[in-house]
Formats: C-alpha cells, sequence, structure tokens
C-alpha cells in the first residue's frame, strides 16, 4: 500500500520543490534527509507514518527531472499510480510546493469573503468550486482558483479521478473523496443533537434559505423539482 501527492508546484516566482535530478539521483535512491524536505512533502511523510503507510509517490521526486526519457516513461505511468494508490493527499491549500498540508495559518484570502451571499450568482460564477461556512454569521469563504491554485493545475484533474480516495485539506476543513461520496468536516448528519426531534427544526433556516436561492420546493429532505433525479440509486 502507497500514498500519492496531488500538490502545486507553484508560479515560476515560487522557489521550486525539492527534486530529483541526474545530479542528485544516486543520493536520493540511499535516502532522502526529513529536514531537506519541501514543507508539503513533510506534511505528507508525517500523515502517511499516522496512518501507518510506509511509501509515498512523489512527482518531483520520483521521476527524474532534468532527463526527458524517464520523465515521459514515467508520465505515462501516473495513471495507474493514482488509480492503484490506497490514498491520495491533497495539499488543496497550497500555493506552491512551501506551504504545508497541515498547520497552515493562513486563512483564504478575504476578498474571498462572501457577505449575505447571493448564492444563485456565485454558483454559476465557473471560478467558484465550493462554498464553505465562514467564521461570522452570513460569511462564507469561496474556495475558487485563486483562494486555492490548486484547483486550477492542469495534472490535478486525472490524479483526483483516477485515485480511489482523496483527503483534500483545504484551509478551512478536510474534503474526503472516494467512489462512494463526497463529504465533509461540518456534515450535518454527524452532528449532535439532544433530541431527535429537534432535527428538522435546527436545520429549517438552511432548508428556505437554499429553496428560496435555487427556487425549489422542499419534499421530506428532496426537491420537488429535482424527485426523480434524487431517487435514482445505481449498483457499484
Amino acid at each position: 500500500r502507497y500514498a500519492t501527492l496531488s500538490h502545486c508546484w507553484g508560479p515560476p516566482t515560487s522557489k521550486p520543490p525539492l527534486r530529483t535530478t541526474k545530479f542528485n539521483q544516486i543520493g536520493h535512491s540511499k535516502g532522502i534527509a526529513l529536514a531537506t524536505l519541501t514543507l508539503n512533502f513533510l506534511d505528507a511523510v508525517l500523515i502517511c507514518r499516522k496512518l501507518g503507510l510506509d511509501y509515498i509517490w512523489i512527482d518531483s521526486l520520483c521521476i527524474i527531472q532534468d532527463d526527458s526519457a524517464d520523465w515521459e516513461a514515467e508520465a505515462a505511468k501516473m495513471a495507474d499510480i493514482y488509480r492503484g494508490s490506497y490514498l491520495n493527499i491533497a495539499a488543496a491549500a497550497a500555493a506552491d510546493a512551501h506551504g504545508g498540508i497541515i498547520g497552515l495559518t493562513s486563512l483564504p484570502d478575504p476578498k474571498d469573503r462572501l457577505t449575505n451571499i447571493n448564492y444563485s450568482s456565485a454558483a454559476s460564477d465557473t471560478e467558484t468550486l465550493i462554498l464553505q461556512e465562514g467564521l461570522g454569521v452570513g460569511e462564507y469563504w469561496q474556495i475558487n482558483k485563486t483562494s486555492h491554485p490548486y484547483f486550477g493545475r492542469g495534472w490535478v484533474l486525472q490524479e483526483l479521478a483516477l485515485s480511489p480516495r482523496t483527503v483534500l485539506f483545504t484551509a478551512g476543513q478536510m474534503f474526503w473523496q472516494c467512489r462512494s461520496c463526497f463529504v465533509s468536516e461540518d456534515a450535518y448528519a454527524r452532528r449532535q443533537l439532544s433530541y431527535l426531534s429537534d432535527t428538522a427544526p435546527a436545520i429549517a433556516g438552511l432548508v428556505d434559505f437554499f429553496s428560496k436561492a435555487a427556487h425549489n420546493t422542499p419534499m421530506l429532505g428532496l426537491w420537488k423539482e429535482t424527485l426523480r433525479y434524487d431517487l435514482l440509486w445505481a449498483m457499484r
């Protein structure tokens, strides 16, 4: 079992990540000191250790970067590499290789904070990928290509699509994606209520908000206008 790392190298102005080259190939094959690891890589190693995974595949370390023949041969295998991984670790909040995965101290840029959000207009913005609840009442954070450049990276599409399971570390929380679900840390179903009868009232305001924003009619936990799609199921 091995993990893979999905990350952003960063713009040309950023310091490049630690790389394997013809010059250091022999040294890297013998071992790489933790102290020399780029912060994204170090965090990924720590995550693997906590999960009991002994191996991790990182593109800049596992492909000889100044050897075109090796790059072409290994790039052709990347689909199988991500598809065969036990877990894909996505450093979604790091703008480059030095941002880190865990222990991020920076929140998304204030310009990405929305107050009294018009959900319809935000949802139609192709740059907006996820809306997260913000720190204040009525405030939301946009997870987009500006606040999280990771999602603008071309390689990310196949890395997320092919990996059997991925944990995405964003600036606000973690997201889990696998073949059967996409969930966040703030999933309502995992929250506790002292009285089960409070379930409907506790979420009524949220239902009303999205009902008005999407112009849909709530019906027993689903939407009347999309009921036939919401009830579809498939065998896996």
